[in-house]
Parts: structure tokens; C-alpha cells; sequence
């Protein structure tokens, strides 16, 4: 996940992270929402 926000969100601030079921949930500052697997694959 970090290597995932430092190549393609550099810059952006995360507001909170958040584990749901086999799932991370990441909101940042800017209102985006990213969801990584339980393994820190980027789903969506």
C-alpha cells in the first residue's frame, strides 16, 4: 500500500485507514477512497 501511494498518490495526505473484512479501506484529505485487498493489492 505504501509503495502503491508513494509511485501513483505522491503528495496525497491520508485522513484514515480502515480494515473491513479482507479489505483495507484508505480515505484521504482530498475525498478520494482506495480499497486494497487483504494481501495490499489496489482493487479500486
Amino acid at each position: 500500500m505504501v509503495s502503491f501511494m508513494t509511485k501513483y498518490r505522491p503528495g496525497s495526505v491520508i485522513d484514515s485507514i480502515e480494515k473491513k473484512y479482507n479489505a483495507y479501506k484508505i480515505n484521504l484529505m482530498n475525498g478520494l477512497c482506495l480499497v486494497f485487498d487483504a494481501d495490499g493489492r489496489f482493487v479500486k
